[in-house]
């Protein structure tokens, strides 16, 4: 790689690179962002959702039973888990 090294105050400040040079260190950073991402997928680390309970929510089903039935929670257990009163 060539660059030049623009100095202020005897330190180098800046460097300036060909451009062919510097969109290929774009491209390698952003090959490196891919990578990781792919990394990540494949270690399955991410909850995925159903598409059953996307189509519920996106049809306007109430968002609180459509995750509570997903979890295959009853209301008593859920009510539980929260630390509230089931409503009646």
């Amino acid at each position: 790689m060539t660059a030049q090294f623009i100095e202020k105050n005897g330190q180098r400040e800046y460097a300036v690179i060909p451009v062919a040079e510097y969109e290929a260190l774009l491209d390698k950073a952003e090959m490196l962002d891919d990578n990781k991402a792919f990394d990540a997928a494949l270690a399955g680390n991410d909850e995925l959702i159903p598409e059953a309970v996307v189509q519920r929510l996106l049809a306007g089903e109430n968002k609180i039973k459509v995750w509570r039935e997903h979890r295959k929670f009853t209301q008593t257990q859920l009510a539980e888990q929260a630390g509230i009163a089931q409503a009646t």
